[in-house]
């Protein structure tokens, strides 16, 4: 115990011990009583044993949480060592998908964490877990999960890009090609599928006679025949260029007959078209060579509509 002396005044001591408080503060975890003074200015800054006993005094009024030592000096909280491990158990699921076991190995090893159980840590992630507040996350595309499989778990929700991203490296490993090769045909695939997606939402429901129909189905197939001829692997998935299409068919269909012929094929799903989302980067004559729609997006290629 310090001597009186050594004690500054009452009045004194409060305000000193009210600056410590608010040091402690800074930190985001129990400090010693020398790192805590450290925060404060030097012309106020009490000396460490100074600092240690109104620490003491704060803990003693309930004010402050006294830890276990840490290299033989008292630490000091403003939380309870129970809801500090909840602190290191959030912060160490933020870090990403672990084994429940490094999470659990993680916090219960901090020396300032000794006073709480490794059960009791258990039992906030199961509680965490059961609420939401925590997720466990599935196994990765093509990994086997038993029941000695570790269980992987996460304060976020599982995210489809860490798994995209896993089964995308698998298959550049199985194909022998490089990840951007593959993340670059993803691209494509993907940019495709969303186009196919926002044009089924956009289709109309248009009545039709007979002659419509039957004028319409011959468009078609005037319109697939040029698109063989401009890419004779259309029939395999493969996207012809609007540009050229429309120079092969400039006879049969000029200017706004083709484009009236493309969409109304679209809009009855025999054919897809897929936008280009940079016609600025084009001059005026060629974004005339794309097709417009009638919301105004520009399109450069097109291929056989896909179920």
């Amino acid at each position: 115990m310090l001597s009186s002396t050594m004690i500054p005044n009452a009045a004194a001591s409060c305000e000193i011990a009210d600056l410590l408080h608010r040091a402690l503060q800074q930190f985001d975890g129990p400090q010693s009583a020398s790192k805590i003074a450290g925060k404060l200015p030097k012309a106020i800054r009490p000396k460490p044993a100074v600092a240690d006993e109104l620490l003491q005094q704060e803990v003693a009024a309930g004010k402050l949480w006294q830890y276990p030592d840490v290299r033989k000096k008292p630490q000091f909280g403003i939380q309870s060592p129970v809801d500090f491990a909840r602190v290191c158990l959030v912060r160490e699921l933020r870090r990403g998908p672990k084994s429940e076991k490094a999470v659990l190995k993680s916090v219960t090893k901090q020396k300032t964490l000794a006073t709480v159980s490794a059960a009791a840590v258990q039992q906030m992630l199961s509680e965490m877990l059961q609420t939401g507040e925590a997720y466990i996350c599935p196994p990765l595309v093509g990994v086997k999960q038993t029941k000695a499989s570790p269980k992987i778990v996460s304060f976020f929700k599982p995210d489809p890009a860490d798994y995209v991203k896993d089964a995308l490296q698998k298959v550049a490993a199985t194909l022998g090609a490089s990840f951007e090769d593959v993340l670059k045909s993803t691209v494509s695939f993907a940019s495709r599928e969303l186009q196919d997606l926002e044009l089924d939402k956009q289709i109309p429901n248009v009545s039709r006679t007979a002659a419509d129909v039957s004028a319409s189905s011959s468009q078609d197939e005037r319109l697939l025949e040029a698109m063989r001829t401009v890419n004779p692997r259309v029939d395999q998935g493969d996207m012809v260029d609007i540009a050229s299409l429309r120079k092969e068919l400039d006879a049969h269909m000029p200017g706004a007959d083709f484009d009236s012929a493309v969409l109304d094929a679209v809009y009855r799903q025999r054919f897809a078209i897929h936008r280009y989302d940079r016609p600025e980067l084009k001059s005026p004559e060629e974004r005339d060579q794309l097709l417009r729609d009638d919301n105004g997006f520009y399109h450069n290629t097109i291929s056989l509509w896909r179920n």
